[in-house]
């Protein structure tokens, strides 16, 4: 039975302990599950929540589940990177109200876009929300 991880598609590090989640997206997801806790480990991690969570818990109350996957090009081995962006925003809207992501693909997977400040906790699901509307009012006004 191949092993999920070595696929490309969208992934949730999940605290199994207050359930909060970091989701990403990537074309290998079993090396980018690596590059996570090597940088976790060295107390390194771009997401200051999520290493703070790690530091306080330990590395074992923390797991990754592959939450979908996607094909690769038959002829260069390569996700369709706005796909994968498109996927992985879509969870991250799904989850919004127990998320670790400060940042997210805007939904059409083009950009970037903050989805919460940094160095808060996540938002209320109420409130995220709030939050994407107005942006999302912004863009089409701009």
């Amino acid at each position: 039975m191949p092993n999920p991880l070595d696929t490309a598609g969208v992934y949730a590090i999940v605290n199994t302990v207050n359930h909060l989640l970091y989701i990403g997206s990537a074309e290998h997801i079993a090396t980018r599950w690596k590059v996570h806790v090597r940088d976790l480990q060295k107390g390194g991690h771009h997401n200051v929540d999520l290493q703070r969570d790690w530091n306080e818990y330990g590395a074992d109350v923390f797991c990754i589940e592959v939450l979908t996957t996607i094909e690769l090009h038959p002829r260069t081995w390569k996700a369709d990177a706005r796909n994968l962006r498109i996927l992985e925003r879509q969870f991250i809207d799904e989850h919004l109200d127990h998320l670790y992501n400060i940042m997210a693909p805007t939904p059409d997977g083009v950009k970037t876009e903050a989805i919460r400040p940094r160095y808060q906790k996540p938002w209320s699901q109420k409130r995220a929300i709030s939050q994407y509307l107005a942006q999302k009012r912004r863009d089409e006004q701009g």
